[in-house]
C-alpha cells in the first residue's frame, strides 16, 4: 500500500479497508489507511454511471439492468467500521459491476442489535454524510431499515421501541438525501406501520420513495391467522388503498423472493401478470434464488445457475429494467468471486429482455407510460414534426403498398383508366408508395393514372405543390380544402380506388366515418376502399402509472381556464371552449408497457367503408370473464384496419409476430375509470359502450357493472362522459360559417 500516512485531523472522510471480510487476511494495518477524498474519485468510475431520473437506451457500455448489492451485518465484519468508511465497500461493490448499494439507515451495527423487552437500549444512529458528496448518496444508495423493527409486535413495549427507531431512520434517510427507502412487511395487519408510513407520504412529504417488500410465501408473514385477502397480491392491494393510492413516485412495492418454494400465486403466469400494474420497483434475491457448487461459504463454490423459479418470475415481471431495481441481499458470507458471479449472470440474463416496441429510433422511451391527448386531426392542422413521425412508419406503408398493389390487380375493373384519390393526404406519405406501385406492376397504366390527392392544411399543401413538381412531376392533381365539402363538386372524375390513412389511435375516434361520407358524391357501386373496414376492441387493465398521472398531473397542474374541449355554436357562429368536467372522462393515447391486461379485447364497434350513407352511432353490452381478484382503473383500447384481402394493420403488438404493427402512427389509447374498482375473482364485469353522434361531432359514453372483491355486492360505475360534458370531437364548420374565431 505504499507508505504509511499521517491521520489529517482536518479530513473529515476517513476511510479503512477492506472492502469484503474475506480481505482481512492481508489486511494492513488502520495506520495504513486510505484517504476517503481520494476514493471518492474512483467510485463513479467503480459503479456504472446511472441516474435514477431519466435514462437513455441502454448501450453496450453500460448495461440496463440495476443490479445493487444488500450490506447487511452477516456479510461483513463490524470491527471494520463501514458505517463511515463506506466509500470502500461502495468501490469494492462497484468494481464487482453492481449499480448501487443497499446500506441500513441506521448502520451496520445498529442493524445488528437484538431487541428485546429487557434489552431496550438501542445503538445510535452512526453514519454520517459527510463521508459522501450528496449526488453519491442520491444516486448510488439505497436505504433500508434495522430488521430487528416490528412496529405491530404484540408486546406494546417493543412496538413503541419499533416505531421510534423506525422514525428515526427515516429521518436519517431525508437528512442523507437517498432516494429509496426499503422497508418490509414483516405483518399484514401493521395499524403502526400504516400511520407512520402515511405520515411520511402525506404529511411530511418525504422526498424519497418507499418500497414496501413484500414476500412470496405467505407463512413468511408473522400473523399469518386470520387473513382477510386470499393471496399476497391482495393483500398489497388492500395496502395500498389503506394508504390512498399514493402516487407510484413516492410509495412502490418489492417483491422479496424466499428461499423455499413460492406460492402458487408466484408460480403460475395468470395469477402474477397482475403485478405487471402495480408500481413494482424492487427484486430482492437471496443467495438461495442461485444454485452453487458447492453450497457457499466455501471458497471453491462456483454458481451453476439461478432457480428455475425465481428466473422465470423475475424475468416475466422485469418489463421496465430502467425503472426497477434488482437487489441481491445474501444472508450469510460471501466471497467477493462469488459475488461477482451473481451480478455477471443477473447483468446477462436480464438484458436478454426485449425493450418495448418505441414510436421511433430516437430516444423516444420518456414517452413509455405517458398519457397524451388525441392529435384531433379532423380539427387541428398537424405539424411538420407530426408528419415526420407518421412518415418513418416504415410498416403501414409497406403494408399499404401490398393492399394497393392487391386492389388494382384484382378488384378494379381498368377497362376506363384508373383514378386514384387519396383524401387526407398530408405531405403525400401515400403518394410515392402509389405511384411506385403503378410504375413498376402496372406499367401499362402509368400514363392513363390519375392521382387525386385532397388535403385540407394550407401549410401540408405547399408541400405537396413542392414535391408534385419536383418528384412526381406534376402527375399529382392537389386539391385544397375539407374532404366533406370541396370533393361535392360535379366536375370532379368518379373514383376507382380511395385511399386513407384516417385512423385514430381508436379506429373512429378521428371521425373517419363522418369525414369519409364527404366521398359519396366520387363514388360508383364498383368503388374500392383501402382500408375497407376496421373494428374497434378494449379490454379491461389495471395501470396505475396512468392512474397517478390523471389523478396528479391533469387534475393538478393545469389550471381551471385550461380549455381543451371545443364545440361550435352555428347560430352564434363561434367556438365554445370548455376544460373536461371530469379529466378522467377522456380519451387518451399512450404506449403503455406497465399494465396488466385482466382479459382478452373485444369488439367494440366495427365500420365498413362504402358509398352508402349509414348511421355511425353505436351501442353494445361486453361480458369479460375475470378470473383472478384484481383492481380495473380502465380500458386499453387499438384498432384493427383490414386493407385488402387478408392484408391488415392494427396498432396493437398482440397480432401475429407484431408484424401488422403500426406504433409510429398510433398509439394505442385508453380510457379510464372514474375510480379504480376492486373486482372479484371467476366474475363476470359487464363494459356499456356508446358512440353517439350530432351534427357537429361524436362521443362516447361508458359506464362498468361488476362483482366487488371482499364483500359480493354488484355494482355499477357511474355514466362517464354523459352527454360529451368532458370529451367530445368535433368536426370542423365550414369557413363561411365562423364569425368569431377566438
Amino acid at each position: 500500500m505504499g507508505k504509511k500516512k499521517k491521520n489529517n485531523k482536518n479530513e473529515q472522510r476517513q476511510v479503512s479497508q477492506p472492502p469484503t471480510d474475506t480481505s482481512e487476511t492481508t489486511m494492513p494495518e488502520p495506520s495504513d489507511a486510505i484517504n476517503g477524498i481520494e476514493l471518492l474519485t474512483e467510485i463513479g468510475n467503480s459503479f456504472q454511471h446511472i441516474s435514477t431520473m431519466n435514462y437513455a437506451l441502454p448501450s453496450p457500455q453500460r448495461p440496463l439492468a440495476l443490479i445493487g448489492w444488500g450490506a447487511m451485518p452477516e456479510q461483513h465484519a463490524l470491527k471494520m467500521n463501514y458505517d463511515t468508511n463506506l466509500a470502500r465497500l461502495c468501490k469494492s461493490v462497484g468494481i464487482d459491476g453492481y449499480n448501487y448499494m443497499a446500506f441500513p439507515m441506521g448502520g451496520l451495527g445498529r442493524a445488528a442489535f437484538k431487541l428485546a423487552e429487557d434489552s431496550l437500549d438501542l445503538p445510535p444512529i452512526s453514519i454520517p454524510d459527510a463521508q459522501f458528496d450528496q449526488y453519491l448518496w442520491q444516486t448510488y444508495i439505497i436505504g433500508t431499515v434495522s430488521p430487528w423493527i416490528d412496529t405491530d409486535n404484540p408486546n406494546p413495549v417493543l412496538a413503541k421501541v419499533s416505531l421510534d427507531a423506525l422514525r428515526e431512520e427515516l429521518d436519517h434517510a431525508l437528512y442523507l438525501g437517498v432516494r429509496n427507502v426499503v422497508i418490509p412487511l414483516r405483518r399484514v395487519k401493521s395499524p403502526n406501520l400504516m400511520k407512520l408510513l402515511n405520515h411520511y407520504l402525506w404529511v411530511r412529504t418525504a422526498k424519497f420513495t418507499i418500497s414496501l417488500v413484500m414476500p412470496t410465501r405467505q407463512d413468511e408473514f408473522e400473523d399469518l391467522t386470520d387473513l382477510e385477502d386470499e393471496d399476497i397480491f391482495n393483500i398489497w392491494v388492500s395496502i395500498r388503498r389503506g394508504l390512498r393510492n399514493y402516487t407510484s413516485e413516492r410509495l412502490t412495492v418489492g417483491l422479496r423472493l424466499t428461499e423455499a418454494e413460492m406460492d402458487d400465486e408466484f408460480l403460475i403466469p395468470e395469477k402474477y401478470d397482475r403485478w405487471h400494474g402495480e408500481p413494482l420497483f424492487l427484486f430482492i434475491l437471496s443467495t438461495d434464488s442461485f444454485v452453487f457448487s458447492p453450497s457457499p461459504p466455501s471458497l471453491n463454490s462456483k454458481m451453476v445457475e439461478m432457480v428455475p423459479a425465481h428466473r422465470k418470475i423475475v424475468f416475466d415481471l422485469a418489463i421496465s429494467l430502467e425503472n426497477q431495481r434488482f437487489l441481491v441481499m445474501p444472508k450469510g458470507q460471501m466471497w467477493p468471486i462469488q459475488r461477482k458471479q451473481m451480478v455477471e449472470y443477473l447483468t446477462s440474463f436480464l438484458n436478454q429482455k426485449k425493450s418495448p416496441l418505441l414510436p421511433s429510433q430516437n430516444d423516444d422511451r420518456i414517452l413509455t407510460d405517458v398519457l397524451l391527448l388525441p392529435m384531433e386531426t379532423v380539427w387541428r392542422d398537424l405539424s411538420a414534426a407530426d408528419y415526420d413521425g407518421l412518415e418513418s412508419d416504415i410498416t403501414k406503408y409497406q403494408h399499404y403498398s401490398e393492399a394497393i398493389g392487391y386492389m388494382i390487380g384484382n378488384e378494379i375493373d381498368l377497362k376506363n383508366g384508373l383514378v386514384i384519390y387519396i383524401l387526407g393526404a398530408g405531405r403525400g406519405g401515400l403518394v410515392g408508395p402509389c405511384l411506385e406501385i403503378v410504375k413498376a406492376r402496372f406499367p401499362h397504366l402509368h400514363k392513363i393514372v390519375r392521382l387525386i390527392a385532397v388535403e385540407k392544411n394550407p401549410s401540408a399543401c405547399i408541400s405537396l405543390r413542392y414535391k408534385n413538381n419536383t418528384l412526381w412531376h406534376g402527375k399529382l392533381t392537389i386539391i385544397e380544402g375539407d374532404m366533406r365539402f370541396v370533393l361535392k363538386n360535379p366536375d370532379l372524375p368518379k373514383a376507382n380506388l380511395i385511399i386513407s390513412e384516417l385512423l385514430g389511435s381508436f379506429g373512429d375516434n378521428e371521425l373517419a366515418p363522418e369525414c369519409l361520407r364527404g366521398a359519396e358524391s366520387i363514388c360508383t357501386p364498383s368503388t374500392q376502399f383501402i382500408p375497407y373496414q376496421y373494428s374497434s376492441l378494449l379490454s379491461p387493465i389495471c395501470s396505475h402509472r396512468a392512474t397517478d398521472q390523471l389523478r396528479d398531473s391533469f387534475v393538478s397542474v393545469y389550471d381551471s381556464e385550461r380549455a381543451i374541449n371545443v364545440r361550435f355554436n352555428r347560430e352564434a357562429g363561434k367556438f365554445i371552449y370548455s376544460r373536461p368536467k371530469h379529466w378522467t372522462d377522456h380519451l387518451y393515447v399512450s404506449l403503455l408497457n406497465r399494465y396488466h391486461e385482466a382479459a382478452r379485447p373485444q369488439e367494440v364497434s366495427q365500420f365498413k367503408y362504402s358509398h352508402e350513407d349509414q348511421n355511425f352511432e353505436r351501442h353494445v353490452k361486453l361480458s369479460y370473464t375475470i378470473k383472478h381478484a384484481c383492481e380495473i382503473t380502465g380500458f386499453l383500447g387499438h384498432f384493427v384496419a383490414v386493407l385488402a384481402s387478408d392484408i391488415y394493420i392494427a396498432n396493437s403488438t398482440r397480432y401475429p409476430g407484431g408484424l401488422s404493427t403500426c406504433l409510429k402512427s398510433w398509439f394505442p389509447c385508453y380510457l379510464p375509470l372514474r375510480e379504480e374498482i376492486r373486482v372479484k375473482g371467476d366474475s363476470e364485469l359487464i363494459l356499456y359502450f356508446w358512440r353517439k353522434c350530432c351534427d357537429d361531432g361524436a362521443w362516447y359514453e361508458w359506464k362498468v357493472t361488476y362483482t366487488e372483491y371482499g364483500t359480493d355486492e354488484e355494482k355499477t360505475t357511474p355514466l362517464q362522459n354523459e352527454g360529451a360534458e368532458s370529451y367530445f370531437m368535433p368536426l370542423r364548420p365550414k369557413e363561411e360559417e365562423i364569425k368569431e374565431l377566438f
